[in-house]
């Protein structure tokens, strides 16, 4: 090849005094990165010297095209050999897949005992009939700890569960009102999937507050399924449309609704399951459970609690149910030092609420239940990011304490005045505090950044609110500092000065004023924004002054109705306050 068509490169490889040496190595078959290894060896402080291994196997492939060919059906034979273990290393051919799989083989490799392989039971069939007793929990205990796999092994249920199983073998309406942590959904699931089998043709009915929460127990489900192979060769399909539907071989179907849902028509139901009812309305629920009457079919309800008053403490507190209450620290499983350590860090109310199962006082509600319940009808996606260009948007931020969470909520406002409903929530997110770590914030500081630039695509984004408030101090300080490094002008940001109790007062009375008049769209998927906004009740201080009361968190209302005071309204009667706090110190 002429001189003047080699890059620069190859011109040093022709110029090179060890040239000879270099093409003798080549044509006897030296790897061309082992010959670049040894010119870097040689001449270690020459780069002139040094040639690339990528131009050596190229002027190896051009020059030696015959040598090239023999190099490469050289290592396809030497990895059809390694594969068949002609040298000496495994045949893969002969490989147990399950015996030998690649975390097993590594585990050995670094010393560690990989645990001992679980060999698949063989039923006979008087172990069958055993789990098809249903007289007391004895078959599904059976069943259960004899195929249910969770994170690698077989589970044996607590006594608790056992009594839930009794419960549900037993009675037609059961109210199970649970802490956290204590294994609800699991129960659900694998009292469901043994239902299912020992009840061929059998049809159960999961009903949640949101479609998302619904799919999330159907993929559990599935999941289990999956983790035994007795228990997937019994499975036949599932579906996501129409209806999220599960289907056994046996015929046995598991549905996965809403309280929403065109339930309407499925008759002979076995079982509805309802799911975190304190989310749930009466009325709602009041669609699914006359299906129950053609086959004297069961109701389940199961949650966690809030107020004193609504569907779920109905349930649990009006005598029509067989109830069961069921604190976290029942979970043998359940950490103790976590289980500790927030009954020190929470508020008495919430640990309560979420540890104890206890039920907190209604008080006196600051927002109408019926006015939240009428501006949440519909369920919509709050976190893909979907811009509106009919739209204008305002993010309020309620940064995290030590033991709240960052609540990031984005609201828009129609840029027709006559729109009803006027506001909408866009987007929902929660980031779980990080004790102050710097790291946390930068990569919430990103996350707003680009909630902003798919926002803003329209020049829409108008405006930012954190609380200047106690810890939000330094987060909103640092957050206008990185505002004005990366995007420029910081003036976007808002800070809201929360001082005390007349200025947490503005925005809760601004916000109360938006949603009982239905002027706002609020997606039934945002229950924790939803759930606070319930419990926010009236109290007074030691002074008497009229106070704003969340028995538990109050991050999510917080954010919410900081994104809404920049769009505060006219002052109403009565209603709104007309004092403005002071503007952004930054402006």
């Amino acid at each position: 090849m002429p001189k003047d068509e080699y890059t620069k490169d190859w011109r040093k490889l022709f110029n090179h005094p060890d040239r000879e040496e270099i093409e003798e190595l080549i044509e006897s078959g030296k790897v061309p990165m082992d010959i670049a290894v040894m010119l870097r060896e040689r001449y270690p402080t020459e780069k002139k010297r040094q040639i690339d291994h990528t131009y050596l196997y190229r002027f190896r492939n051009i020059e030696y095209p015959e040598l090239a060919e023999h190099a490469r059906k050289t290592q396809y034979d030497r990895m059809d050999a390694r594969r068949k273990g002609l040298d000496g290393s495994i045949n893969l051919d002969d490989i147990d897949s399950e015996e030998y799989d690649i975390a097993t083989r590594i585990m050995k490799l670094t010393g560690r005992e990989p645990p001992p392989p679980m060999p698949r039971k063989l039923f006979n069939d008087e172990q069958l009939l055993v789990w098809v007793n249903d007289e007391d929990a004895s078959g599904f205990q059976n069943f259960v700890e004899d195929l249910i796999i969770e994170r690698g092994e077989r589970v044996k249920l607590q006594d608790y569960q056992v009594d839930m199983a009794n419960l549900f073998i037993n009675n037609t309406r059961v109210c199970i009102n649970a802490g956290g942590q204590v294994g609800k959904d699991f129960m659900m699931e694998c009292y469901q999937m043994w239902y299912a089998l020992t009840h061929p043709g059998s049809t159960q009915m999961v009903v949640c507050a949101t479609q998302s929460q619904s799919a999330a127990l159907m993929d559990r489900t599935l999941s289990a399924l999956k983790a035994s192979e007795d228990l997937w060769n019994a499975y036949a399909t599932s579906m996501k449309k129409p209806d999220h539907v599960t289907i056994f071989k046996n015929e046995s179907q598991i549905f996965y609704l809403t309280a929403k849902s065109l339930i309407a028509g499925k008759t002979n139901i076995d079982t509805i399951w309802v799911n975190e009812a304190r989310d749930i309305r009466e009325e709602e629920v009041s669609r699914a459970s006359p299906l129950l009457g053609i086959g004297g079919g069961k109701l389940f309800v199961l949650s966690r609690p809030r107020f004193k008053k609504g569907y779920f403490w109905d349930c649990f507190s009006g005598g029509g149910y067989k109830t069961m209450q069921i604190p976290t620290e029942w979970n043998i499983h359940f950490d103790r030092q976590v289980l500790e350590d927030d009954r020190r860090t929470l508020s008495p109310e919430l640990f309560k609420i979420e540890y104890m199962a206890e039920f907190a006082d209604a008080g006196s509600a600051f927002i109408s239940e019926d006015a939240i319940n009428k501006c949440c009808e519909r369920e919509y996606e709050i976190t893909a990011m979907q811009p509106d260009e009919n739209y204008e948007y305002s993010l309020g931020i309620d940064p995290a304490r030590l033991a709240d969470v960052s609540a990031l909520i984005l609201v828009g406002r129609h840029k027709k005045a006559d729109h009803s409903p006027r506001y909408k929530v866009f987007y929902v997110h929660g980031f779980h505090p990080d004790t102050g770590n710097r790291m946390d914030q930068l990569m919430q500081y990103a996350h707003i950044k680009l909630l902003y630039g798919n926002y803003n695509k329209f020049g829409d984004f108008k405006h930012i609110v954190p609380e200047y408030q106690g810890m939000g101090i330094g987060y909103t300080d640092s957050l206008i500092d990185d505002w004005r490094d990366t995007v420029g002008s910081p003036f976007l940001i808002e800070p809201y000065p929360n001082r005390g109790v007349a200025d947490k007062l503005n925005i809760y009375h601004n916000a109360k004023n938006i949603i009982e008049t239905h002027d706002i769209e609020i997606s039934r998927r945002a229950y924790r924004l939803i759930n606070e906004l319930k419990m926010t009740s009236i109290g007074t201080t030691a002074h008497g002054h009229t106070r704003i009361e969340t028995p538990v968190t109050d991050d999510y209302s917080d954010a919410f109705c900081l994104a809404l005071w920049p769009f505060k309204k006219p002052f109403v009667p009565g209603v709104g306050i007309v004092s403005r706090p002071l503007r952004s110190p930054y402006r």
